[in-house]
């Protein structure tokens, strides 16, 4: 019972760790692009 509890935490955190690291790929795209498009902005 020991065993499958923790083999169930780890596939848990396991996913939940790649779903995070999935979702900061996602959204670091734009924020990189964000601040490339916004500085023409602040230039002129």
């Amino acid at each position: 019972a020991v065993r499958e509890k923790t083999l169930e935490s780890l596939a848990f955190t396991l996913n939940h760790i790649y779903l995070k690291d999935r979702s900061i790929k996602i959204y670091s795209t734009p924020e990189e692009t964000l601040p490339i498009a916004a500085e023409p902005e602040f230039k002129p």
